[in-house]
């Protein structure tokens, strides 16, 4: 009798174990499948995006993020004051851009179906772009065009003309002191929540070029990267091991990482590093360490 209400509870307990393991994987598909087709619809006019920003001279990565603000990427969207649209364009702005080409096809598509012309994704964001080209030649003399093109996209060129007026002391705005003085709530967090998603895209980029560029020294061979402040010499010295089949292009890397103060080693780090590139930002925590040692006092 005990044996069976053993078998039966293994029998549960594998029972169980099964449908866990069902569960789990279901969701990890269900996951990945949404992952994977949330990337696909926001890139996929991408490659609208870069050839009427190419056209009109304008940042695709700023028109991708106020595609992202604006619909989510959903051409059929239509807003509260009849906007349209992928990149949310009003009809007065599609016919100042129609009757700007010079074509009398699209003047007449203007005029007569606005919300059907506008809704194709290709004619909203060439509209879009050619906008966005105009508002800048506004504020192309500006450090920061890009908050200020934003926040005319949205409030209007007037509006942004007026947020932009330098002060008494004849100083130009930073991007931060012109956020600060839009004084429509709505088109604030409109402007920053943009700005922060393009610096974010901006980020990433450069971080992802940096990472690229930087050349993998030979095997067996030394990279010495050197940091020299007035009162400290920082040295990486990086040491390169192939691994031994069946792991193919990896390595295994040895970061040594000196400080000497006055020629005393004030500390010394090893890191190990995978796979078989140098990341540079390891170099990041090295130079502020630096920076710091320069403003202890002598002795």
């Amino acid at each position: 009798m005990i044996n069976d209400n053993l078998y039966m509870t293994n029998d549960w307990i594998s029972d169980l174990m099964r449908r866990v393991l069902i569960v789990v994987l279901l969701v990890l598909i269900l996951l990945a499948a949404v992952f994977s087709f949330n990337r696909y619809w926001t890139h996929r006019f991408d490659p609208l995006i870069a050839r009427q920003a190419a056209i009109y001279r304008v940042d695709p990565d700023l028109v991708w993020s106020i595609i992202y603000e604006e619909t989510y990427f959903s051409p059929w969207k239509v807003g509260k004051d009849g906007e349209i649209g992928l990149m949310q364009v009003t009809p007065t702005v599609g016919r100042e851009w129609a009757t700007a080409t010079g074509m009398r096809e699209f003047e007449k598509q203007m005029a007569s179906d606005p919300h059907s012309f506008l809704r194709d994704p290709e004619h909203n964001i060439q509209i879009g772009c050619w906008y966005l080209e105009k508002i800048h030649e506004q504020f192309q003399d500006s450090t920061d065009a890009e908050p200020r093109m934003v926040a005319a996209y949205n409030a209007g060129p007037s509006r942004a003309v007026e947020w932009n007026k330098v002060g008494g002391d004849g100083k130009t705005l930073s991007a931060t002191q012109f956020i600060g003085r839009i004084d429509i709530p709505s088109t604030r967090a409109y402007v920053t929540s943009i700005m922060q998603r393009y610096q974010q895209i901006k980020g990433a980029k450069s971080q992802g070029a940096t990472l690229r560029d930087q050349p993998a020294p030979r095997e067996g061979g030394h990279a010495v990267r050197r940091i020299e402040t007035e009162s400290a010499d920082v040295r990486v010295r990086e040491r390169v091991e192939r691994m031994r089949p069946p792991v193919e292009q990896r390595c295994s890397r040895v970061l040594v990482v000196e400080v000497r103060i006055r020629d005393v080693v004030f500390m010394t780090r090893v890191a190990r590093v995978e796979p078989c590139f140098f990341r540079l930002e390891r170099m990041k925590p090295v130079a502020m360490l630096a920076k710091q040692l320069d403003r202890l006092p002598p002795g």
